[in-house]
């Protein structure tokens, strides 16, 4: 099950995600979904949904010239400050940052 959520989550990097979604998917319940996927990744699912996107916005960050918010706009966030708040509790710092080091 919790492969199949990973893969799920790769699979759908670029829209909106939500763990009911997942779940449905899964064909679990929501609570069964978090506690197994918390108990075999050690993060929950928001977290590692977070940790993807903003892994692949890394991506696009260092490898194109693609602006903040239309890589915000790419990767599923309604807004680009949104996105920011998201990198930053991920890396640590804003996008732009992460772009110029």
């Amino acid at each position: 099950m919790v492969n199949k959520a990973q893969l799920y989550i790769n699979e759908n990097l670029y829209t909106q995600i939500s763990v009911e979604e997942i779940a449905k998917h899964c064909m679990v319940s929501i609570s069964t979904l978090q506690h197994r996927f918390k108990e075999e990744t050690g993060m929950s699912v928001t977290d590692m949904i977070r940790a993807k996107k903003v892994e692949k916005a890394g991506f696009f960050l260092k490898h194109t010239n693609i602006s903040c918010g239309d890589i915000a706009y790419r990767m599923g966030y309604g807004s680009q400050s949104f996105f920011i708040r998201q990198f930053r509790k991920v890396t640590g710092i804003t996008p732009m940052e992460y772009r110029t080091r």
